[in-house]
């Protein structure tokens, strides 16, 4: 097998700038991973000084309702009870002027 030199070269820089490629991702990666362990420091920090000052904050959400439950409580009309339009509710009002 006979390599031409020229393609070693070729091949050779391609190594090399691949190379040259994932030690500048790999110092991007570790710089990333320092900045987030100082913000995770110091957002604890924040965290502790907010709860020494204020104490601890608990916030509880409202109770999630059913819906099945939220329609009993409003009275849903029945099946067979006679629905109001919309037009009846307006020319009830137009009497009234």
């Amino acid at each position: 097998l006979v390599l031409n030199r020229s393609a070693e070269r070729t091949e050779l820089s391609d190594i090399s700038s691949i190379t040259t490629s994932l030690i500048i991702a790999d110092s991007i990666v570790i710089a990333l991973a320092i900045a987030a362990f100082l913000m995770t420091r110091s957002l604890s920090a924040w965290q502790e000084a907010r709860t020494a000052k204020y104490g601890t904050v608990t916030v509880t959400p409202p109770r999630p309702r059913d819906s099945l439950e939220k329609a009993l409580e409003e009275g849903s009309p029945r099946a067979d009870a006679p629905i109001k339009s919309d037009n009846s509710r307006k020319s009830k009002r137009r009497g009234k002027r």
